[in-house]
């Protein structure tokens, strides 16, 4: 089991206690960050990275609270901004366009 897991069941049994908040959330990652002496602080990303694979593994179960803690910004999508990027193979241009921005 790697730090980030430690963190990650670390953060679930404080959630089990007392709801932890995202400002709790926080200290506790700076504080694991200067207790195992890391060189930075764990990244939200690597931190749903160890809890999928604790999933993964069986040795937790699904906690929403804790996936909500992870997110970074969960406003945008409930606000109706999602970035979406869309890939298309490449075609020519028809230039049948009212404005061409390939016009010089």
């Amino acid at each position: 089991m790697n730090e980030y897991q430690n963190l990650v069941l670390e953060i679930i049994e404080l959630n089990s206690q007392n709801k932890v908040t995202l400002d709790e959330f926080k200290n506790i990652k700076r504080m694991f960050s200067k207790k195992h002496k890391l060189s930075d602080i764990p990244t939200n990303i690597k931190l749903i990275r160890a809890y999928h694979q604790l999933l993964k593994a069986k040795k937790i179960s699904k906690n929403i609270d804790i996936e909500n803690l992870f997110k970074k910004r969960s406003i945008r999508s409930d606000s109706g901004i999602v970035a979406v990027q869309v890939l298309t193979k490449p075609y020519p241009c028809p230039g049948q366009c009212i404005f061409c921005p390939n016009e010089k």
